[in-house]
């Protein structure tokens, strides 16, 4: 009886194994690799959504810097913290003073913009998947190095430019090259300039940001993209050089508004004359029969005065 029950357990197994195995090969189930994505939701311009294998699990609201879980069975929200379980996009949310609103819960697939195709400056998103542990990887030289060791090589190794202000060059690569040598001959501005060319304003690095394509376009702005001069076309370095100084003073302005992106260059507007403006509604030939008239009445008084 005994050797009964263990044939049966020992064939019963065996059934269970080789229904896993096919052509003799046994095939082990793996857990996916855990999928993240940031989305950003319609109506709210402060935060960006994580979602994790298509559920939204959290929100981060740059405007108070701060992560909340979001349960989406209960559809509850958990208490700010400063710790997400992978790192934001990074962006700036719009200046606005009204009330940042409540967090949002998850929508349908059509009412979200995707945070990827916005935010992330060309870069291949389904490369950067985290590990099944949750954990980020850092490589140097194609060896696997700690956070610690990743962070020491890029301050050894980058120049600190993070208070430069930018010139943004966008147009042939010849004549953003000349501008690179006339700016290379501004000594005031030597180490305090960032500069980048691109041939076209739908370059991934700066597609949807504002700018827009010259003979070359070139935009000044701050570190953090906010634009003070604009120009579509080439100035000499005098001109450059004056708008980049304008630039700053306006950067360092708490009071000025950098929506209405200005040319620093541009010639001033004429005033209007002084005439009044019906002056503007009298045809050409009234002008001329108006004088004709003047011209008679003065050559009759003439005349008169003589005799």
């Amino acid at each position: 009886m005994r050797t009964l029950i263990l044939t049966l357990i020992f064939v019963t197994l065996a059934g269970n194994l080789s229904a896993q195995c096919q052509n003799g090969r046994c095939q082990s189930k793996r857990p996916a690799a855990t999928a993240y994505e940031w989305r950003q939701l319609t109506g709210d311009q402060d935060r960006d959504y994580l979602y994790r294998d298509g559920v939204q699990i959290g929100g981060w609201c740059y405007r108070e810097c701060h992560w909340r879980d979001y349960d989406a069975a209960s559809g509850k929200w958990g208490e700010p913290t400063d710790d997400p379980p992978i790192p934001v996009p990074g962006r700036e949310s719009p200046p606005s003073t009204d009330p940042i609103p409540q967090p949002l819960p998850a929508r349908e697939e059509e009412e979200v913009q995707f945070v990827a195709g916005q935010n992330n400056y060309g870069i291949d998103l389904d490369r950067m998947k985290l590990a099944q542990d949750g954990k980020h990887r850092y490589h140097l030289g194609g060896k696997e190095i700690s956070q610690a060791e990743a962070f020491a090589a890029i301050d050894d190794g980058l120049p600190d430019d993070s208070s430069f202000m930018r010139m943004v060059l966008i147009g042939p690569k010849e004549q953003c090259d000349r501008v690179r040598t006339d700016v290379d001959g501004l000594l005031d501005w030597k180490g305090k300039l960032s500069i980048q060319d691109y041939r076209t304003a739908d370059d991934p690095m700066i597609r949807g940001l504002g700018y827009y394509s010259g003979s070359p376009a070139l935009f000044i702005a701050d570190p953090v993209g906010r634009i003070y001069h604009a120009q579509s076309e080439y100035r000499p370095p005098q001109q450059l050089a004056e708008a980049l100084q304008v630039a700053d003073a306006r950067r360092r302005d708490p009071k000025f508004d950098p929506k209405a992106v200005p040319d620093l260059n541009a010639k001033p507007v004429t005033p209007p004359s002084p005439l009044s403006p019906v002056a503007y509604q009298i045809p050409t030939w009234g002008w001329l029969v108006g004088g004709g008239v003047i011209a008679y009445v003065l050559f009759v008084m003439a005349n008169r005065r003589k005799s």
